[in-house]
């Protein structure tokens, strides 16, 4: 049954009631005392005064039951279209209308002022119960069809406020503003329960859902900017832009958080974790260009060209602090380091061999420089005792030495 139907039937009952007076004669005639007749009859008191009539009209038989002042108080009838009964309240207001005709049973009931405040139907498709104020709006409505349950309230300009269905896949509450706009909604479906908040023109701004327990964020454009998620794997937070470019992202595994930040067509731009402490920034093009990491041998920081060759590499471990150039082909070139013994400097050639390389340790400082095969050709040391300097031949021995 669909609400169009629910409110038509109950408009039909409030005639209904209104006319219930039709039922039976308004006022009975005192003085028409045993009468039997053969289209009426009339049932009096042992005053005198008529409690019952029952006679024929052109609709049908209609029987008619008064008060002791006089006042009907129930009507039956049976008309072409079906029987039909109504209750009357002292003054003569009709308080209850049942009728049963081609489309169903329909039951009203009114208020003391005759007005339509309740009214049950049933008919082929499902039953209906309808509420109404004062002012004859219907303010509730349930109906059952063979989908399932359905409960509407509305407000006093007769705007459904909220709607409740239950079929056999989902159950759904539906809240809406005084326009109509459906501002907020909650299902339970077998996936598990889902909640959907919306603006002022019923776009979804908001939907929070047990499904992987996700929170959405959406613009007023319905884009979404914010997505929390929490599966088997690890709880994640995304943003986006409003091209719904994702432009960052937090996520929680067995490992640790971690988090990435996009550029704007949603290349990931920079990242960190707590597996290893690491933060790493990519160009536009998404290749690595610096990485800093924390492990259990202690911070590193490398950077690199847009080949993604290591161009420096500082890193500090238990052993002292490390600084590595690379050239274009990521070879080391130059390496500085400091450590208890004192700071040292290594010179490389293209094919990563040491050339030159400087120490200053606590007893002296040392120059050494060697050729492409890695032997020493000349040496200074500058110690306590004086300055050595001393130039060898390709086999290694010494050639000239000073002093």
């Amino acid at each position: 049954m669909t609400w169009a139907k629910v409110v038509t039937m109950t408009a039909g009952l409030s005639l209904a009631l209104a006319a219930g007076a039709a039922l039976g004669p308004a006022t009975p005639d005192p003085a028409a005392a045993r009468t039997v007749r053969a289209e009426s009859f009339e049932l009096v008191d042992g005053q005198g005064k008529v409690r019952a009539t029952l006679h024929m009209t052109a609709d049908g038989p209609s029987l008619a039951l008064f008060d002791a002042a006089g006042k009907n108080r129930a009507g039956l009838r049976v008309g072409a279209d079906g029987p039909e009964l109504a209750l009357f309240d002292a003054p003569g207001k009709s308080q209850a209308f049942l009728r049963v005709h081609a489309g169903g049973p329909c039951l009203a009931l009114a208020d003391a002022a005759g007005k339509t405040r309740a009214a049950l139907t049933l008919t082929a498709d499902a039953p209906g119960l309808m509420l109404l104020d004062a002012a004859g709006k219907t303010r509730a409505g349930l109906v059952v069809t063979a989908d399932g349950p359905s409960l509407r309230l509305s407000d006093a300009a007769d705007n459904p406020r909220a709607i409740v269905t239950v079929t056999a896949g989902r159950s759904v509450l539906g809240l809406y503003d005084a326009a109509g706009k459906a501002q907020a909604g909650l299902t339970v479906t077998a996936d598990g329960p889902g909640l959907s908040l919306s603006d002022a023109v019923g776009k979804s701004q908001a939907a929070l859902t047990a499904d992987g327990a996700g929170l959405s964020l959406r613009d007023a454009a319905g884009k979404p900017r914010a997505i929390l998620a929490l599966t088997a794997d690890a709880p994640g937070l995304a943003l986006y832009d409003a091209a719904g470019k994702s432009q960052a992202g937090l996520t929680v595994t067995a490992e640790g958080p971690g988090l990435i930040l996009s550029d704007a067509v949603g290349k990931s731009q920079a990242a960190l974790t707590a597996d290893g402490a690491g933060l790493n920034v990519r160009d536009a093009a998404g290749k690595m260009r610096a990485i800093l990491a924390l492990t259990a041998e202690g911070p590193s920081l490398g950077l690199y060209d847009a080949a993604g060759k290591p161009r420096t590499i500082l890193r500090a471990d238990a052993e002292g602090l490390g600084l590595v150039l690379g050239d274009a082909a990521g070879k080391p070139r130059a390496s500085l380091t400091l450590t208890a013994d004192g700071p040292g400097l290594d010179l490389f050639d293209a094919v990563g061999k040491s050339q030159a390389a400087l120490a200053l340790t606590a007893d002296g400082a040392g120059l050494s420089v060697r050729d492409a095969a890695g032997k020493a050709r000349a040496s200074l040391f500058v110690t306590a005792d004086g300055p050595d300097l001393s130039l060898r031949d390709a086999a290694g021995k010494t050639i000239w030495r000073a002093p």
